[in-house]
């Protein structure tokens, strides 16, 4: 067993994980929606506003975690695509890494506005 293999699943046992909806948004093609997604949303950090300009950070965004084990391996998070929380809210991605030995997405992500 890897170190890999032993977080992969750490959203098991974290608190303040949350189950989303990824939706994929492609140009010409229907949304396909993935729900059962782990994640984690935290505030930014000085890294994120360092390199600001380049994506238009503000303070009002935040940083989604999540796992890629919670989701079809094959899909590969993009700007774009968005997060649905369970209250309905959505947050479209507007950059992501794979991080923690590839065991989870780190993805900026921007509060949509309603009706976008």
């Amino acid at each position: 067993m890897s170190l890999a293999t032993d977080i992969d699943t750490d959203y098991l046992i974290m608190d303040s994980v949350e189950t989303v909806a990824l939706i994929v948004k492609k140009h010409g093609e229907d949304d396909v929606q993935l729900d059962g997604v782990k994640a984690l949303h935290t505030p930014l950090g000085k890294r994120d506003f360092a390199w600001a300009g380049s994506i238009g950070i503000s303070p009002e965004d935040t940083v989604w975690n999540v796992w890629v084990d919670s989701f079809d391996n094959a899909v590969t998070l993009q700007p774009g695509y968005w997060l649905q929380q369970a209250d309905g809210t959505n947050w479209i991605i507007m950059s992501c890494e794979l991080a923690t030995l590839s065991t989870r997405w780190r993805c900026v992500a921007r509060k949509a506005r309603v009706n976008q």
